[in-house]
């Protein structure tokens, strides 16, 4: 494990002790149209390893944050850029996080396209931002995370 990892895990433990994650999926606040086939809101995505669509930007924030609590390296390299969970701490039991969606500007530490994970009755708060690159006719890929506890980057 990294310095950083661990680090992050010091900082952001109360993540990893969490059982399920809530998401949803939807239409990116000012991204404009997908050209992607969305699952229906409240359904998770499918995550193949080869994606044969342009993928939204909440389809690759799902798959990221999937691939990050699997710690599968494939399925990140397929939806982000390699790597860019290595900030997160190793998770040890999946954590209770709700998706926020994404949009453009949202993000609190990170610019353009984020989309955000807040932790459901984690102390301190948490809150995970995905910067995006991409566009809706070539896809969305995450291109950087950062873990946010109350309000302030670790």
């Amino acid at each position: 494990m990294s310095a950083i990892r661990r680090r992050v895990a010091t900082q952001a433990c109360a993540v990893v002790v969490l059982c399920s994650a809530a998401c949803a999926s939807g239409q990116a606040a000012g991204a404009g149209p997908t050209e992607e086939s969305s699952p229906l809101p409240g359904q998770a995505a499918e995550c193949p390893e080869e994606p044969v669509d342009p993928v939204g930007p909440e389809h690759a924030a799902e798959c990221v944050y999937r691939a990050w609590i699997t710690d599968d390296e494939a399925l990140e390299r397929a939806y982000g850029a390699e790597g860019v969970t290595d900030v997160l701490p190793t998770v040890m039991d999946e954590p209770v996080m709700t998706f926020n969606g994404c949009a453009e500007g949202s993000g609190t530490v990170l610019t353009g396209l984020v989309c955000t994970w807040t932790g459901v009755n984690i102390q301190p708060d948490v809150t995970l931002e995905m910067a995006l690159t991409g566009s809706p006719a070539e896809g969305f890929r995450v291109a950087e995370i950062h873990a946010v506890t109350d309000g302030v980057a670790p």
